[in-house]
């Protein structure tokens, strides 16, 4: 703050900054702060790292119904971070370039992959179907292409619809309070937006993609978190995630065998 109970420069530029990207890769703003740091002659310090800037400006916006969190992509564990609004309902938060029709689509995606985690393409456009008024399969395909683009969902390389990094952001807390059963990581138990869930139909256990690759890394088996003891094939995790963990699984083996201590 300034002695007059101001922002300082370089505070008002960061919020200048996210009310005009909402959303972005983390590193992005990182590489930006750098700069604006550099612009303004400001050495980094432990006052203006950007760290403690956001926390900052989180509580000078906080009464605005305002504030600038971080996510981490389950699909690419990159970082991304975003201006939410923390008061506004459900469309508010994303009413911005959709039409009331699109809203309606996308509520109607996200109890759709509430219930199942995701959906295949073919289905995501057959919603059309359900929304009131008349939407075409175009005009869906057309928004589901914009609401990927923007993050809101996913689209995977063989078609599936889930959660994008922007809905685990900002529609958490909405999600959790409008569905009554809203399914949990096993491992971190905070609501599985996009999950893979155990392949035995009575057990419960569902992990973030993020969980999964930490857990299972870590372990010699890929062996349900719950407790079930199935175990959690390629087929249940997918292919890419499978790899990653393989690799992982290599990579702390060799450590131990060259008497490296690996934390786990």
């Amino acid at each position: 703050m300034n002695a007059d109970g101001g922002l300082q420069t370089h505070l008002k530029a960061v919020i200048q900054f996210m009310l005009a990207r909402r959303f972005l890769p983390h590193a992005e703003l990182v590489a930006w702060y750098a700069k604006l740091l550099a612009t303004l002659g400001l050495p980094e310090t432990q006052e203006t790292a950007l760290g403690p800037v956001l926390v900052q400006i989180n509580s000078a916006i906080d009464n605005c119904g305002l504030r600038i969190e971080s996510v981490i992509a389950d699909e690419s564990s990159d970082k991304y971070t975003g201006l939410i609004n923390t008061n506004a309902d459900q469309v508010a938060r994303f009413a911005t370039g959709y039409r009331e029709k699109q809203l309606v689509y996308f509520r109607t995606i996200i109890e759709k992959c509430v219930q199942s985690s995701s959906i295949s393409g073919i289905d995501a456009l057959n919603v059309a179907e359900e929304i009131p008024g008349g939407f075409t399969k175009k005009e869906a395909g057309e928004t589901l292409t914009q609401l990927v683009d923007d993050h809101w969902l996913h689209r995977s390389d063989d078609g599936e619809i889930s959660f994008g990094v922007r809905s685990s952001l900002e529609l958490g807390a909405y999600i959790e309070e409008r569905f009554e059963e809203v399914p949990m990581c096993t491992v971190c138990q905070s609501a599985a937006l996009r999950s893979v869930h155990c392949p035995t139909r009575q057990c419960s256990g569902r992990t973030h993609l993020r969980c999964a690759r930490a857990w299972f890394s870590t372990k010699d088996e890929s062996l349900c978190p719950m407790g079930c003891n199935a175990t959690w094939t390629m087929t249940t995790l997918g292919g890419k995630l499978s790899r990653e963990i393989d690799a992982a699984r290599r990579e702390r083996q060799r450590a131990q065998a060259n008497n490296v201590h690996v934390v786990e």
